[in-house]
């Protein structure tokens, strides 16, 4: 109540903020100037262009600057907390060089890191809102504040068009944890993904729904659909169009969409941009429907020698989807795509050795249902 109701969920603001020389102020827009006395400290924010209300934080903090080329980096921590501002500026440095060269250019001129006296991790333009319990731990510091510096990208450098689903958290999933898993190699990229999917096996049916309709976390098991499931999604587009397409399709939607409003659509319009294909089965399969697909193994028979013939079956309704089948051979592992769009089909693998043995998706590149034995009992089955 504090601001004037215009009735508008968009706007552009001038806000000078004045409090008691033992405190620091910060909010929502670019730091225009501020200045201090023996009494008061003062500093004006503004918003040039469309955003969202302002949102303002006032605390006894220690406050320490550092630079990114026009970037101002800041951190405003308590004083039991301020031994990590360091730390949080050179690791944000990073991201933000990182983010703007996969993207473009950081959207804002500054990134403020803001530690709380609340148990939260909240996310706002030009900053993030932290528990100060939670600043020394190691996955704040880490993947939590790559997440946080991405969605000033994802979510307010493009806002959601929420009526038309919240695509953002999944791709500042897929973009933030899941490459810093990635990063890592290719064994802990295997478990985020595996963690996913049982994840999502031990969703109760009544609790899944179509991404589309997907705005915010209330629950644990939304985050299993609007960050991991989306998350997933984006992993499997990447896979189908390779990488090369997909970063382009990632700077043509920011170029496109940049402090404005985007859903779904404007995401598959940009990547049937960059890639000149009709993407229409693939968002529609993925977004608009529950549940997934359960591929299986029907059987693997040698037709000669070095060549199997590999039936999969896949569960109703079909989904399209591209389906890694390694075959082991005395060689070693090579690996084969399929592309199954019936629910049940017959593949022709061929080779130059003996076959031993065939694995399909074993690394878990496909979002689809887990069969018995790919997973053990978890506890995440009571917490969904």
């Amino acid at each position: 109540a504090w601001l004037a109701d215009t009735g508008d969920e968009w706007v552009k603001f001038r806000l000078r903020v004045e409090v008691p020389m033992s405190q620091r102020a910060i909010a929502t827009g670019r730091l225009t100037d501020e200045s201090h006395d023996g009494s008061s400290y003062r500093a004006t924010f503004v918003a040039d262009h469309r955003s969202e209300l302002p949102s303002l934080f006032v605390g006894p903090y220690t406050v320490k600057e550092s630079r990114v080329g026009k970037v101002r980096l800041r951190t405003y921590f308590h004083e039991e907390v301020a031994s990590f501002d360091d730390h949080y500026l050179v690791t944000a440095n990073q991201y933000i060089e990182e983010f703007s060269t996969q993207i473009g250019e950081y959207p804002f001129d500054g990134f403020y890191i803001i530690s709380s006296p609340l148990p939260v991790g909240l996310g706002f333009p030009y900053l993030t809102y932290v528990g100060r319990m939670i600043v020394p731990l190691s996955f704040m510091r880490g993947r939590s504040l790559a997440h946080e510096v991405l969605h000033n990208w994802w979510g307010n450098g493009v806002a959601i068009d929420y009526a038309r689903g919240n695509w953002a958290e999944g791709l500042t999933t897929y973009m933030a944890d899941y490459s810093l898993a990635a990063a890592d190699g290719q064994r802990a990229a295997r478990e985020m993904r595996l963690g996913w999917l049982r994840d999502y096996a031990a969703l109760p049916m009544s609790r899944d729904l179509p991404l589309i309709d997907f705005t915010s976390k209330k629950h644990e098991s939304s985050q299993v659909i609007g960050y991991n499931k989306a998350a997933f999604i984006f992993h499997m587009l990447r896979k189908e169009l390779e990488d090369a397409l997909f970063a382009d399709g990632l700077r043509l939607f920011w170029n496109r969409h940049k402090f404005k409003l985007a859903g779904w659509p404007e995401i598959q319009d940009a990547f049937e941009g960059v890639s000149g294909r009709n993407l229409d089965w693939f968002f529609k399969q993925w977004l608009h429907r529950t549940g997934a697909p359960k591929i299986e193994l029907v059987k693997a028979t040698i037709k000669n020698s070095g060549t199997v013939l590999v039936t999969l079956r896949q569960s109703k309704p079909s989904y399209r989807v591209t389906v890694p089948v390694d075959l082991n051979t005395t060689a070693g592992h090579f690996q084969h795509l399929v592309r199954l769009d019936v629910l049940e089909d017959t593949f022709e693998l061929s080779g130059t050795v003996e076959p031993l043995g065939v694995s399909v998706d074993p690394a878990f590149d496909v979002f689809r249902r887990l069969l018995l034995g790919e997973s053990p009992t978890i506890l995440r089955e009571v917490t969904l």
